[in-house]
């Protein structure tokens, strides 16, 4: 008996979900109780759902195609077991779950079957991080044979499925999320574990017949709010769930590969730092198992260079772009003690050296350079010295009195010196640029402002000395101003100025346009917020505009108002003023009146 989903006359969205659910383990989970839910909740017209049943014991895997149960009380299980035709099952009438034959089988099989507008995989059993999931005995679907079974599917298909959600433990790892992402435009899982009941799939299921139209990241929201919810209240223990933009992770491994090898070259003078922040990140499931936003918040404000400061910031940003939706329930359990204060959505593994950990070289996350970072990080090792500095030399490159450049020179020589620029600036430090060069001296030029220099040297890509430097380098900011009237370049009858504190600079008019050139730092610093005022020939500000002071060069466009439009805007300017008093008094009496009739009442 097969099915033939599609979309309905309604033209609402079709959902083929499906669930593999691995319950063949020495530790059962509560499958009936489960399908059951499933019976319960009505379903949408086009709405589809499978479950791979496999329970303990020998012949009696069997897929389910979900009916509604109008009565929800009674717990026998109502919904029609599908013909596979040895499609998945085969002639034993038995499943291994851990292997990817099995979960691309049953993909391929639903979706062929039950086509639909949106796919949903559950993966439902036992999950172990990075070890695995979906435990069939002493078998366990590993990571790689997941993305395997997904690859295969895929292949199939011609398209990735809409999400995937995992109804098993410790399954938002970063391994597992960069292991299946092009398999799945969403991922959602938790980073603790789950309840031995699992997702409250009335709720969820519900949730999607309510609004079968829903994009597939607002199902995985809805899941995400509904577990949480349900947990607040079911739940002794601790619980999370988030929803993760798959098309996001290449950013942020990206970002993860660029701190990781600075992590690498500054873990022997920074060793102690780096290893502080990775071993008191929160930690769930396992030891050297971290919530990785919590580490990288940890390690940003840990003493280490400037420059993984700013690239442990670049990988939270990225990462907080791929976590679409996020939630937690902190309640420790007496027994396992575990928070979630710290929890961010995903936790990441920092291998050993063990024989154990020789596994994780298997996983896609292991051809970064991650892994290699960790083992450094974790390791109880000391933390050299830093070896002597560089001297700074100042130098005027235009010959007028004001210093614009400054070489760093190493007295020792090193095969490679780095020098990372940052400005500090009115929005707070930002990077600026990186020097490198292998003949232990830097020049620093081009760029003007109160600057921060993180300078190091290295051996053999190891750090050997570091250095944070302040400096002072001056140069100048152009801002170009056009004026427009009614959309036309106007020049003549103008005049155009910058004003700023401790500053009243006019422009230069130069074919047609007016350029502002800004001495920094003396006048301005680069982001500082600026006003450019415009001039008629009596001397009067006919139109106003603002701009941050560039690093090199800015383009502004200013509408000149109408004399008639700007008087009548003077107009309302002054009468505003003139009955703000007025509108002060009438609020602050009617505060006080609604005040009195309070404590009226109240006496």
């Amino acid at each position: 008996m097969l099915g033939t989903a599609g979309r309905s006359s309604g033209a609402d969205t079709s959902w083929t979900v499906m669930v593999y659910m691995a319950n063949d383990s020495t530790s059962p989970l509560p499958s009936g109780d489960n399908i059951n839910a499933m019976e319960a909740a009505q379903q949408a017209p086009g709405t589809s759902i499978l479950v791979l049943l496999d329970e303990p014991g020998e012949g009696n895997s069997r897929i389910l195609d979900v009916q509604h149960d109008p009565n929800p009380d009674q717990m026998t299980i109502v919904s029609t077991t599908v013909d596979d035709n040895d499609e998945v099952i085969g002639p034993s009438g038995e499943v291994n779950t851990g292997d990817a034959t099995t979960l691309a089988n049953f993909i391929k099989f639903s979706t062929s079957h039950w086509p639909a507008d949106r796919y949903v995989l559950i993966l439902w059993g036992h999950g172990a991080g990075w070890d695995g999931l979906c435990l069939d005995g002493i078998d366990m679907l590993t990571l790689v044979e997941l993305k395997e079974g997904l690859s295969d599917a895929r292949s199939t298909l011609g398209r990735s499925l809409d999400m995937i959600a995992v109804d098993a433990c410790v399954e938002a790892t970063f391994e597992t999320l960069y292991q299946v992402r092009a398999c799945a435009d969403y991922f959602v899982a938790a980073q603790t574990n789950i309840p031995y009941q699992g997702f409250p799939y009335y709720q969820i299921l519900t949730a999607l017949e309510e609004a079968p139209n829903q994009e597939p990241a607002a199902f995985g929201g809805v899941i995400v709010d509904e577990y949480i919810a349900w947990s607040a209240v079911n739940s002794q223990n601790s619980a999370t769930l988030a929803v993760f933009d798959l098309a996001e992770i290449a950013s942020v491994i990206n970002a993860l590969i660029k701190l990781s090898e600075q992590g690498l070259r500054y873990d022997s003078i920074f060793h102690s730092s780096i290893h502080t922040a990775m071993a008191s990140a929160e930690c769930y499931d396992a030891e050297w198992t971290f919530d990785i936003g919590d580490f990288l918040v940890r390690l940003s404000g840990s003493d280490v260079p400037l420059e993984m400061k700013a690239l442990a910031t670049d990988v939270f940003v990225a990462y907080s772009k791929m976590v679409t939706r996020f939630d937690k329930f902190d309640h420790p359990d007496p027994l396992d003690g575990i928070n979630v204060t710290g929890a961010t959505g995903a936790i990441i593994y920092a291998p050993s050296t063990s024989l154990f950990d020789t596994r994780y070289l298997d996983l896609d996350l292991s051809t970064t350079n991650w892994d290699e970072f960790g083992k450094s990080a974790r390791l109880v090792a000391q933390t050299n010295e830093s070896e002597v500095g560089p001297v700074i030399y100042y130098g005027d490159s235009d010959s007028d009195g004001k210093m614009d450049l400054a070489a760093l020179a190493w007295s020792n020589p090193y095969p490679n010196v780095t020098a990372w620029v940052f400005r500090d600036s009115p929005h707070g430090m930002t990077y600026v640029k990186t020097y490198e060069s292998d003949a232990s001296s830097i020049t620093i030029s081009g760029i003007a402002g109160d600057l921060i220099v993180s300078a190091s040297a290295s051996v053999n890509g190891s750090a050997v000395s570091y250095s944070e430097l302040s400096i002072t380098l001056h140069g100048a900011s152009t801002i170009e101003v056009q004026l427009l009237l009614d959309g036309t370049s106007v020049s003549e009858g103008y005049d155009v100025r910058v004003v700023s504190t401790n500053l009243t600079d006019y422009a230069e008019a130069v074919s047609g346009k007016f350029y502002a050139r800004l001495a920094v730092p003396t006048q301005v610093a680069v982001g500082q917020l600026v006003q450019i005022e415009v001039l008629n020939e009596a001397g009067v500000i006919v139109s106003t505009s603002h701009a941050f002071v560039p690093d090199d060069h800015a383009t502004v466009d200013i509408e000149i108002l109408h004399e008639e439009i700007q008087q009548q805007t003077d107009f309302y300017v002054l009468l505003l003023f003139s009955i703000l008093p007025g509108l002060f008094v009438l609020a602050f009496s009617i505060m006080m009146y609604v005040d009195f009739k309070k404590k009226q009442r109240a006496a």
